[in-house]
């Protein structure tokens, strides 16, 4: 087993080293403000990521055209049937900047 502590106020903890579909069993410690501890809860086995959702496919790039004008731009954007596609996101940014989405 691999020990990590993080406050109960942050609901989750990110563990590095594990990939889609790998098994992880959990078990859970309380830790008072004191320093007690509570019994062991578990083992609880999940499925890396069992519940995300599916990934959407590529936007094929030959059916994107943007046609600028002054003040505006038209995009045409062609997808497919891709049920995991629910939505496109487009950003501006000035020519020769590099996009930062942070």
């Amino acid at each position: 087993w691999t020990g990590i502590t993080f406050p109960a106020a942050n609901a989750e903890v990110s563990v590095p080293g594990y990939a889609a579909g790998d098994f992880v069993d959990l078990q859970a410690v309380a830790i008072a403000s004191d320093g007690s501890e509570s019994g062991i809860a578990g083992p609880i086995t999940v499925t890396i990521g069992a519940n995300d959702p599916a990934v959407p496919a590529a936007l094929d790039s030959d059916a994107i055209t943007v046609t600028g004008g002054i003040g505006a731009a038209t995009i045409r954007v062609g997808t497919t049937d891709d049920a995991a596609t629910t939505q496109i996101q487009i950003y501006r940014v000035a020519a020769g900047d590099v996009l930062d989405r942070a």
